[in-house]
């Protein structure tokens, strides 16, 4: 059963005692950091890291949105909710050639080629990582059905739509219009969160809930 409105100490304390039975065992500890579009998942990634970095633990964030498909596939205009839920991301990408060889060996050196979210350009992109204790995921749609069995330990970051609407707005990661953003995220990825909420029931499965109100917000 999760645990309810978790604190940070409290999250941290759970990785560390996780993170040293995976040790024994010679592998990484997979935590994923997960929820809505604008809940805080890189904000709570970075602070995880440093604080499991002070406890001594070595640790890599991997970032889904770094394996984004291109936007003619993530963006198809038939039903586009649906479509973005369903194909985002080079998902079986991300898991079978970073995130599974990670967590088995606790190192990688790889190189993949990737798509830029917003131009489309393809690069290349290495991945180095030796010795990793702790393996934090940052991405949505991680509580999937079908990518629980990837993750050792799950965070679900609790956020409203509307909270995460305006912080959208004032970060305006797009780098575009006030009227280009309200387009993306009421028809293409609110909708295709709420598909994830109700087909996934994300909550259910996640290891602990954190509320989404951080000190310096």
């Amino acid at each position: 059963m999760a645990q309810m409105n978790s604190t940070v100490e409290q999250t941290i304390d759970c990785i560390v005692n996780h993170a040293a039975s995976k040790k024994r065992c010679d592998q990484s500890l997979s935590v994923a950091i997960t929820g809505i579009d604008g809940s805080g998942k890189s904000f709570l990634s970075e602070v995880l890291f440093s604080r499991l970095s002070e406890a001594g633990l070595s640790c890599a964030i991997l970032k889904l949105d770094l394996w984004h498909q291109p936007s003619y596939i993530r963006f198809a205009k038939n039903n586009p909710g649906e479509n973005y839920y369903l194909n985002a991301y080079k998902f079986n990408d991300f898991f079978s050639l970073l995130v599974e060889p990670l967590k088995k060996s606790r190192a990688i050196d790889i190189k993949v080629e990737l798509f830029d979210a917003y131009s489309d350009y393809q690069y290349t992109k290495s991945f180095l990582f030796e010795n990793i204790d702790v393996i934090l995921l940052d991405g949505i749609f991680l509580l999937k059905k079908e990518f629980r069995k990837h993750h050792d330990y799950s965070i679900w970051i609790e956020c409203s739509f509307s909270t995460a609407w305006a912080r959208a707005l004032s970060r305006n990661q797009e780098k575009t219009s006030e009227d280009q953003i309200k387009y993306l995220y009421n028809f293409i990825y609110f909708p295709a969160q709420r598909i994830h909420l109700y087909r996934d029931t994300p909550l259910k499965f996640a290891d602990q809930i954190i509320y989404n109100k951080w000190p310096n917000e």
